[in-house]
């Protein structure tokens, strides 16, 4: 990341100000996704505390997903020379996939505090045992 900071502040630079803002959205969504989820795998996680962080990746990975999805509508819209057909059919999919993506990430999950040889008491989010398993669903939708 370190190494890209002068060729990113030069596209930031010479980029109109609302393509900097998706940038730096796209960018440091991911980042946060990935640290976030990364955290949870260190050790000194008690069942309270990792119930009330469980969710947090997931969140910044829907956060990153709707960003793409808005950059994905604006290009189809521009390649299109803003459609009216196009618009229509891009707002009913996102109509669709928002609220399926956004459900996904936080139906029946629960918190579970795990050892292994490498750390003690990480935290994971998972799927309740015997449940309706909403993955599928979350990355058929992002598509």
């Amino acid at each position: 990341i370190v190494r890209t900071f002068p060729s990113e502040y030069f596209f930031y630079k010479t980029s109109p100000p609302a393509n900097r803002a998706i940038l730096a959205a796209v960018r440091y969504l991911g980042v946060a996704a990935m640290v976030a989820n990364g955290a949870l795998y260190f050790n000194g996680y008690s069942a309270k505390s990792c119930r009330s962080v469980h969710l947090i990746p997931g969140i910044f990975e829907l956060l990153l997903s709707l960003v793409i999805q808005a950059v994905f509508f604006l290009r189809t819209l521009d390649i299109a020379k803003r459609c009216r057909t196009a618009l229509s059919v891009l707002i009913f999919a996102m109509i669709i996939s928002i609220p399926l993506e956004a459900i996904s990430v936080g139906l029946d999950r629960e918190a579970i505090v795990f050892s292994t040889y490498l750390t003690d008491n990480g935290c994971q989010s998972r799927i309740r045992e015997g449940t309706f398993n909403t993955a599928p669903v979350f990355y058929l939708a992002r598509l």
